[in-house]
């Protein structure tokens, strides 16, 4: 099926992280779900396996650039970006300024269906996040009085960058350190401290930046019937069940 080039615009950048866990750093309310190491980084393997395949079919002229703890070798138009940081906020922060031209981060456990169409990447804001996590108020994850009102948490699995700053990631950093950086205060709450999504929310409500969601785009595998599936065009499989879900679905799709 050919696509109208006006309706599904070239994406010329994506960004993906793999990372090779050596330990796992998670809230003990969730020990209960934890694989062993060894079956983890397979599943993470596999999956971003899956995403470079979606990528190659419907973007295959585009550059994939991966931020990892590995050392691979640049192939046509994938770009290894060396990081020794464990898989953190930290590390995922570094999307915002990584390149300096518009791209598309995507976690690897999104399935993608269909390609972007145009109305997707439209937007005044430097980068775009398009589902929400959750509506807890994010005061509750601070000791500290934030600012502006926090209620909603963005998901932060898929962000499209037009406009790409480190002043942005140097920002992030420095909300996450004064107000997000409390590490039992966090999970005393059975949250996850290495998570990325506070500070993105609150730069996000501190710059009155505009969101845009769209039906049927990063949807939670949580939130529909698998029957619904291939009439989106893109589903999240979040959480730790949500990985080897991901594979048993995609293997019948």
């Amino acid at each position: 099926m050919l696509h109208s080039v006006a309706r599904f615009p070239k994406i010329e950048n994506f960004i993906l992280i793999k990372y090779r866990k050596n330990t796992f750093d998670a809230p003990e309310s969730v020990h209960h779900k934890l694989p062993t190491l060894d079956k983890w980084n397979e599943l993470q393997d596999t999956i971003f396996e899956i995403m470079l395949s979606h990528l190659r079919t419907l973007y295959p002229d585009s550059n994939v650039h991966i931020i990892t703890n590995e050392k691979g070798k640049d192939l046509h138009k994938v770009v290894y970006h060396q990081d020794n940081v464990e898989p953190n906020w930290g590390t995922k922060l570094l999307v915002y300024g990584l390149l300096d031209v518009p791209a598309m981060y995507l976690d690897t456990d999104i399935l993608l269906l269909k390609p972007f169409e145009e109305e997707h990447l439209i937007t005044s804001a430097p980068f775009n996040l398009y589902e929400m996590t959750s509506p807890r108020n994010l005061q509750m994850l601070s000791k500290k009085k934030l600012e502006v009102e926090c209620k909603g948490q963005f998901n932060c699995g898929m962000i499209w960058i037009p406009k790409p700053s480190m002043a942005i990631v140097e920002e992030m950093k420095r909300i996450k350190q004064e107000y997000f950086n409390n590490k039992k205060w966090i999970e005393n709450r059975k949250l996850w401290f290495h998570n990325d999504e506070y500070t993105a929310t609150y730069f996000v409500r501190k710059y009155g930046l505009k969101m845009k969601r769209f039906l049927g785009v990063n949807v939670f595998r949580s939130r529909c019937k698998f029957e619904e599936i291939p009439t989106f065009q893109s589903v999240h499989y979040a959480s730790i069940d949500g990985k080897q879900l991901f594979l048993e679905e995609y293997k019948k799709l």
